[in-house]
């Protein structure tokens, strides 16, 4: 295992969890991330990638949510945890 995924690894045991409102996909929206982080999500096609920024959405982001939830990037998982990325539902 590499230094930066033992660091990605250790910063998602940091980040607290909450439960989402079902079928909220607020925190969905296109985001950056790591080289590292990105390498391990699936690859999408120009035409998916596209898509997805037409919408405003993740590439990721499937009928029923998320589709590499578990793998998710750490701004994700921060999304509702901080006063500069809150819930507009109100969870946290």
């Amino acid at each position: 295992m590499s230094c930066n995924s033992q660091k990605i690894r250790f910063l998602r045991q940091q980040i607290p969890s909450f439960e989402c409102v079902p079928g909220c996909h607020d925190c969905c929206g296109p985001v950056t991330t790591s080289t590292e982080e990105m390498s391990r999500l699936p690859r999408k096609t120009a035409t998916e990638q596209e898509a997805a920024m037409d919408e405003l959405n993740c590439v990721h982001l499937g009928p029923n949510g998320c589709t590499v939830y578990e793998e998710r990037p750490l701004i994700c998982r921060l999304f509702g945890t901080t006063p500069t990325l809150p819930c507009p539902n109100g969870r946290r």
